[in-house]
């Protein structure tokens, strides 16, 4: 007969533990960077974050070895860890990827898309519409990246799903810092959306392929 003792259970709750801390430190870490609470280009110390969370340096480093993964922190040999800087000749070839990508997934979604895949998306458009015409613009651009990243999750392709998830992460972080919005620009945002979704819902590919490259396009002025 196999003993138990207290100590075989002690280990898988540890484990858990400084996987939740890992988590934590890594949701925190992203979500300062998204919204520029931590600028392009700072310095990112891991003793300073470590010690404003409250936890040990290791959950720290290895929460932020996964966003260097991710591209949103730079490794600098011999310098330190950076905040990533996006130029804007960089967002200039990231909006034609995401043109390429976001249009086949918006086909892919007029195809499948439901009644209430629709009302979800329709409910996404009207929070961003509130939040972006209220001027919480972290919000609203939170809200713009879940639109898309919603239309892209209809398209029942994890590959295209994660591509384009990855790209509205560095859309996000770069309208934090660079977007300045004049309220022709609230207007036109909201209504190239509008326009997307009204296309949707009509199921009309063609007309949401184009609705979409119209509004991702449509960050180019929102840049100038």
């Amino acid at each position: 007969m196999q003993h138990v003792y207290k100590n075989d259970y002690a280990e898988p709750k540890q484990i858990n533990m400084y996987s939740g801390l890992k988590e934590a430190a890594y949701a925190e870490i992203k979500q300062r960077l998204l919204e520029n609470r931590i600028l392009p280009g700072e310095r990112i110390r891991e003793d300073q974050i470590a010690d404003e969370l409250k936890i040990s340096r290791t959950p720290v480093r290895e929460a932020i070895n996964r966003l260097v993964a991710e591209g949103l922190v730079i490794n600098i040999p011999r310098k330190g860890l950076f905040a990533l800087e996006i130029s804007t000749q960089e967002i200039e070839k990231m909006i034609e990827v995401r043109v390429a990508l976001e249009t086949l997934a918006v086909g892919l979604c007029c195809r499948d898309i439901t009644a209430e895949n629709l009302r979800e998306l329709d409910a996404i458009f009207q929070r961003y519409e509130t939040a972006l015409r209220g001027q919480n613009y972290p919000e609203a651009s939170k809200l713009d990246s879940e639109i898309h990243n919603y239309i892209a999750r209809l398209s029942d392709n994890k590959k295209l799903v994660d591509y384009i998830r990855d790209l509205e992460e560095l859309f996000t972080y770069a309208r934090a810092r660079n977007v300045k919005w004049t309220r022709e620009m609230i207007d036109n945002s909201i209504q190239f959306h509008r326009n997307l979704i009204d296309a949707i819902n009509s199921k009309d590919t063609e007309l949401a392929k184009k609705a979409i490259a119209e509004d991702i396009h449509g960050m180019r002025a929102l840049l100038d």
